[in-house]
């Protein structure tokens, strides 16, 4: 019997690299909004310290009513670009998300054409087995048919030299 062929392999190779690429671009998307997460708590921990420095001055009274403002408006600067960072996140969260959903579905397909090999290959194995069976069956018959002609023949043999 021939060796087992998947007559879809071709298309579920197709689909491995399609699957592999599509995981590329969403690792990548994911990264780099991760790394946009971080950036965003590295700025509200600076914003936060920020305060707490201008709180720590403004207690012991040591800062100018000129610097007061200064500081106020250092610290809604780093407010903005707290916002900035933070939507820029969300931003980069939501597309990897939407890179992710081809991902899924070409792995879906990969898994089911998967599913499909297996099935056939069951199936071929099934068949093999059959097939090696039918075949000692075949050779059992006919060595059975051969053990019986040998001793009629036999039979013959020894009955015609006794005669």
């Amino acid at each position: 019997m021939a060796a087992f062929r998947f007559r879809f392999q071709r298309v579920l190779r197709v689909r491995e690299i399609e699957e592999h690429v599509a995981l590329g671009r969403y690792a990548e998307a994911a990264g780099a909004a991760r790394a946009a997460e971080q950036r965003a708590q590295a700025q509200s921990q600076a914003r936060t310290a920020q305060q707490a420095e201008l709180t720590r001055l403004l207690a012991t009274g040591a800062l100018a009513p000129r610097s007061v403002i200064a500081a106020h408006v250092a610290l809604d600067q780093a407010q903005a670009r707290l916002l900035q960072a933070h939507e820029r996140s969300r931003t980069l969260s939501y597309q990897a998300q939407q890179l992710r959903a081809p991902w899924e579905d070409l792995r879906r397909a990969r898994r089911g054409l998967e599913a499909l090999r297996t099935k056939h290959q069951a199936a071929y194995a099934t068949e093999v087995e059959r097939s090696d069976g039918e075949l000692l069956d075949e050779i059992a018959s006919e060595r059975s048919r051969r053990m019986e002609s040998w001793a009629s023949q036999r039979g013959k043999w020894t009955q015609g030299g006794t005669s």
